[in-house]
């Protein structure tokens, strides 16, 4: 545990940093863009949380088992280098972020079986990145860095949770997790409407892709909305309701199938560069369908979604799994 310790205050030591280096990259050689009364909401402020019991009628707690994010985007009064080269993007925002995701095999059946199905694995990083809207389009990328492993802490939170607040049982088996490690990901989407009108109905695609030691991936899905919306680029779907106009509003329902393919996944292989292998390739799925549906809101200042998502197993011959989010955000 004392490397645990040193490796938890070594990435908290140098992780602002990081996203401080990757801030000035973002902001070098500004030039004016915007008007000061031209900014409906300057900040907004998010808070979510993933869990698996938030799926009615069922009592699991495997796989990714539950997710922690605290986030800030803000709206700068200039432009950067990047918006400069992109002249058809009408606004861009940043959003930075702190982000602990724990997985588990499904320690509630006690077969061996299941206890090796899957390994424990915490993932602790911050992301920072930029949004750039095109009116009916969507741009992202940014960088995540983090540790994955002991130094997460992942263990030491849902144990204090189960026996502070739910009441469950202690978990075990956190001590044999995914050793700990550093870890740095490069990650983009881009969105575009399809179909549809504002009236009642539309849709748009998604493709995001992640290239890095702890994930990399390429993951298209396609949405569709009913119900009263904005567009994209000023939309919770997207969580760009940062860019919502005062008299904004929203209340929609939202579906999406995907598939997501798969080069690599840390928290079920290990270290990318170190022979600790814990699945090796031929045992995870290289190509997941994916599904998610939401309930989304927005009135002036607030904004929120209830989820679910679905996935049809990372790993081979796994089950199936479903895990529900909560997001809140309020914009200043």
């Amino acid at each position: 545990m004392k490397e645990a310790d040193k490796m938890s205050r070594f990435v908290m030591t140098i992780l602002p940093w990081v996203m401080l280096t990757v801030n000035f990259t973002h902001v070098f050689g500004q030039e004016s863009l915007y008007k000061r009364d031209s900014i409906n909401y300057r900040f907004e402020i998010e808070v979510g949380t993933d869990n698996d019991l938030f799926v009615a009628y069922t009592h699991t707690d495997k796989y990714y088992t539950y997710g922690l994010n605290l986030g800030l985007r803000y709206v700068p009064y200039q432009e950067n280098f990047l918006r400069r080269v992109a002249l058809s993007s009408n606004r861009y925002f940043f959003h930075f972020s702190i982000n602990l995701k724990a997985y588990t095999p499904n320690y509630l059946e006690n077969t061996p079986e299941q206890t090796l199905r899957r390994p424990f694995a915490g993932w602790l990083y911050g992301e920072f990145s930029t949004i750039y809207t095109f009116g009916n389009a969507v741009f992202k990328m940014g960088l995540q860095a983090g540790v994955l492993g002991p130094a997460a802490r992942a263990g030491d939170i849902q144990n204090w949770v189960h026996e502070h607040i739910s009441g469950d049982r202690f978990v075990d088996g956190w001590d044999e997790q995914i050793p700990n490690q550093a870890g740095i990901n490069m990650v983009t989407s881009y969105s575009r409407k399809l179909l549809g009108t504002m009236d009642l109905w539309d849709s748009y695609l998604t493709v995001s892709a992640a290239v890095g030691n702890i994930y990399t991936y390429f993951w298209p899905q396609f949405n569709f909305r009913i119900g009263r919306f904005l567009p994209i680029s000023q939309s919770i779907s997207l969580n760009n309701a940062i860019l919502s106009p005062p008299d904004g509003y929203e209340l929609f329902f939202e579906i999406g199938p995907g598939v997501k393919l798969t080069a690599y996944d840390a928290t079920l292989q290990g270290n990318l560069f170190k022979e600790d292998t814990f699945l090796n390739a031929e045992e995870v799925n290289n190509m997941t369908p994916t599904a998610q549906m939401s309930i989304n809101y927005l009135k002036k200042r607030w904004s929120g979604k209830i989820s679910y998502h679905y996935s049809a197993g990372d790993i081979t011959n796994g089950d199936s799994h479903f895990f529900g989010r909560i997001l809140l955000a309020y914009r200043l």
